[in-house]
């Protein structure tokens, strides 16, 4: 694991939110953009979804990363309500 991957170590990880904003010409449902994110973004990006993992003594210990094999797109990838309409009022 590379130097820059030891912030997902540790209980800090665990309270870190990492965002995206995708902007659209028109609105997406959820499941259209969670079938975006899963057939565009993850292919490219595939350690999205993966966990960091603790390798034991006998491995040489330290950690890796390894595939979640209870990734839910839908845990990720979903609709918030909100009420600020323009792009103006979402980036202020």
């Amino acid at each position: 694991m590379c130097g820059a991957d030891i912030r997902w170590l540790g209980d800090a990880w665990r309270s870190s939110i990492l965002h995206a904003v995708l902007q659209f010409d028109s609105r997406l449902s959820a499941p259209e953009a969670q079938a975006l994110v899963s057939t565009r973004v993850l292919p490219a990006y595939p350690r999205l979804t993966r966990l960091p993992v603790a390798l034991p003594l006998t491995a040489g210990a330290g950690y890796c990363w390894l595939p979640d094999a209870g990734f839910d797109i839908k845990r990720h990838v979903f609709d918030v309500a909100t009420d600020q309409t323009t792009n103006v009022q979402v980036v202020n």
